[in-house]
């Protein structure tokens, strides 16, 4: 397990720019379920980063780059760290520097 993941501490090096939140609250349950995608400007490389998610179950996780042609939007293998409140995203390849958006869809 890296770092990170390990540690609760966040990655420096993907910083997020904005958040769009698209939310469903069920009172009646006592659920929500919702989406987020995330901006974000990558200032080193890596396959992986972690994320804060105390309560929330990811079900899904995409990773789309709007700065490289040549990258295709990833789909994230999801870890659940418990002990640190994190999850860990870790894709296929290597995500490049630059912009790029994680999407979230989480309950």
């Amino acid at each position: 397990m890296l770092e990170s993941a390990t540690s609760g501490r966040l990655s420096k090096d993907f910083q997020p720019v904005s958040y769009q939140i698209d939310l469903t609250v069920l009172p009646e349950n006592q659920s929500f379920s919702g989406r987020v995608l995330i901006d974000i400007h990558i200032s080193a490389s890596s396959n992986y980063l972690s994320l804060h998610s105390l309560d929330l179950k990811i079900a899904y996780a995409d990773l789309i780059s709007s700065e490289s042609p040549d990258f295709k939007a990833m789909n994230a293998e999801i870890t659940i760290n418990p002990s640190s409140e994190t999850i860990q995203l870790v894709f296929p390849k290597e995500i490049p520097e630059g912009k790029a958006s994680i999407a979230l869809d989480f309950s």
